[in-house]
């Protein structure tokens, strides 16, 4: 993930269960001023997602458990471009702080 116009952000992945359905996961991902947002129909979709962003497998067990315990997880000190974040189909939108 290394590019010159990445920067540090946070991570949040929420999971949302539908009725009579199976589970949507919402992910967030934040960073001064943009925030990017984009929501996967199933864990398979999701754990691609992760790993496109370059999360290592091994840190995936950690996440799904997390998952699973609470609903959501807070990954801190990601390194994202906004051009790799839109590159890989997040929404983007200016936020304030």
């Amino acid at each position: 993930m290394e590019s010159k116009c990445s920067m540090s952000g946070t991570l949040h992945i929420f999971r949302r269960r539908i009725a009579n359905g199976g589970d949507t996961y919402q992910l967030n991902y934040t960073m001064t001023g943009s925030t990017f947002a984009k929501v996967f129909g199933s864990h398979h979709e999701l754990r691609n997602f992760l790993l496109e962003l370059g999360l290592e497998p091994s840190a995936l067990d950690s996440v799904w458990t997390a998952l699973t315990r609470s609903g959501n997880v807070t990954l801190d000190d990601l390194e994202v471009s906004p051009q790799q974040a839109t590159s890989l189909g997040m929404t983007h939108a200016d936020i304030d702080f």
